[in-house]
């Protein structure tokens, strides 16, 4: 009797070695598969899908930025509100609704002289610096705006960055990652002898991921308020919609 109880213990540890051998492979590529039994003894197909959709963005933000210097921080301070005011003004008169512009930021820091290198270093005057955000929704006005941000006296471009706002194709990439997981789940269940008979659990949800920022350069001898010296060309490329599920299968015993 004891006998045949360890020949049973050894048939079942073989049996189960040989069910994990066929569900992971370490030279396999990291799928996210798993097979379980849950708590009520059901068992369980646990898989990850993604949806990738490739498309233009709709939508882009752009950095500009006043930088004006003086030794006092009041002229300093002047100057750039002047200069910051104009460009709000040519900004707007791309009929760009005010929600869309932001200020981002504004800055004000004492600049020092370190000439004298006995002594501690002094202030020489200040530097003031007003960066505004905006966000546009026709891709055509993105050259337009730097030109006239630049003309008006924007002496400074931080960045330009690109995404997609699009309700449908979102919905579009979770319903392709959905098939994705059921897909796998089915390949799993087809290859144990089971179905698939409901679902346990689902989690996931969809994100952008635009292009690299552009990080766009002024020619530094470009004097504030001085005018684009060309119209910039931007291109925006693609933007990738990336979804992403986690759906565990209840299948047939």
């Amino acid at each position: 009797m004891k006998n045949k109880t360890l020949f049973y213990c050894a048939a079942v540890a073989i049996t189960f070695a040989l069910i994990v051998s066929l569900i992971y492979r370490p030279d396999a590529k990291a799928e996210n598969l798993y097979l379980m039994n849950n708590e009520n003894n059901a068992s369980i197909i646990s898989v990850s899908g993604e949806g990738v959709i490739k498309a233009p963005p709709n939508r882009a933000i752009v950095s500009l930025a006043v930088v004006t210097e003086a030794a006092d921080v009041k002229k300093a301070q002047q100057e750039n509100s002047r200069l910051a005011n104009a460009v709000m003004k040519a900004i707007k008169a791309l009929d760009i609704d005010e929600k869309d512009i932001k200020t981002q930021g504004y800055i004000v820091t004492p600049l020092y002289n370190y000439e004298k290198k006995e002594h501690p270093p002094t202030i020489s005057g200040y530097r003031v610096e007003n960066e505004v955000s905006i966000t546009l929704k026709d891709m055509e006005k993105v050259g337009a705006l730097i030109d006239a941000g630049i003309d008006a006296g924007a002496n400074r471009v931080n960045n330009i960055s690109f995404y997609l706002e699009d309700e449908k194709l979102q919905e579009q990439v979770l319903r392709e990652a959905i098939k994705d997981a059921r897909k796998k789940a089915q390949i799993m269940a087809d290859e144990l002898g089971k179905r698939i008979i409901g679902v346990k659990k689902v989690t996931g949800g969809w994100s952008n991921i635009g292009p690299v920022p552009v990080r766009y350069a002024m020619k530094a001898e470009m004097s504030v308020g001085g005018g684009a010296l060309y119209d910039t060309p931007i291109n925006p490329g693609e933007t990738e919609v990336r979804a992403s599920v986690h759906i565990e299968f209840e299948i047939s015993k």
